[in-house]
């Protein structure tokens, strides 16, 4: 619980723009994500073998792969007024916890600079592949906070790794506005203040556009939406973005 209560509110603060500027006319789109069964999703795969290759443990069962921590759910289709397609005023956290950061995948509006702060006891050394100007390269020491430059264009992801450890990783991704949501735990998903209008709701993993099917939803001023059920294929394939 307390772990789909962080995806949440990750989420709330690195779309939501000033309240002032919240539409109050805005619906609420609700709805959930169904995975395939377990056996059919696969195993969890290795990232990193060390200096001795794992066993499998014999006694135990493979666990299976969940994706649910990397998704994002996207409203796309229709138009957002232009205070819903502005970066936040103030940089977005994005907090690093002993070996991992809060989230492993952080969605934002364009043009968003984030805020990274070191919650740990590390100095971790931050970089990110092929972007080199992307965020400072000094050590962060505990408490400490690096700001990277703005996150842009949209649809593209920006991995930060650690020069000192293999097991820190983040990843950012930048949206066209702030219609998007991390998925809690339980598969639920919401998002609040949406336009009215005919939204398509479509499935962002990792790095792409997952080849899922894809809901149409329609938003009402000051109302609930339909509950929305994404069903997911056990293997998620992505495309770029276009």
């Amino acid at each position: 619980p307390a772990l789909a209560g962080a995806l949440v509110v990750a989420a709330a603060i690195a779309v939501a723009p000033a309240a002032a500027r919240a539409d109050q006319n805005g619906g609420i789109v609700v709805g959930t994500i169904a995975l395939a069964p377990p056996e059919r999703r696969g195993e969890v795969p290795v990232r990193n073998q060390g200096f001795v290759r794992r066993v499998p443990n014999a006694l135990k069962s493979p666990r299976a792969l969940d994706p649910t921590s990397q998704i994002v759910i996207v409203l796309d289709g229709a138009t957002p007024p232009e205070e819903d397609r502005q970066p936040p005023g103030q940089p977005v956290r994005y907090t690093i916890l002993g070996e991992s950061f809060e989230v492993p995948l952080l969605p934002v509006v364009v043009g968003s600079v984030v805020e990274i702060r070191n919650a740990g006891r590390g100095a971790p050394r931050l970089y990110s592949p092929g972007q080199p100007d992307l965020v400072p390269s000094d050590p962060i020491g505990p408490r400490g906070e690096r700001k990277t430059r703005k996150i842009e264009p949209a649809h593209r992801t920006f991995e930060l790794r650690d020069r000192e450890s293999i097991h820190l990783s983040g990843r950012i991704v930048a949206f066209p506005h702030r219609y998007v949501s991390l998925v809690a735990l339980d598969g639920r998903f919401t998002i609040k203040d949406v336009a009215p209008g005919i939204w398509k709701v479509r499935v962002w993993y990792r790095d792409g556009w997952a080849e899922a099917a894809e809901e149409t939803v329609e938003v009402v001023a000051k109302k609930e939406s339909k509950p929305v059920k994404l069903t997911l294929p056990a293997k998620l394939v992505t495309r770029p973005a276009r």
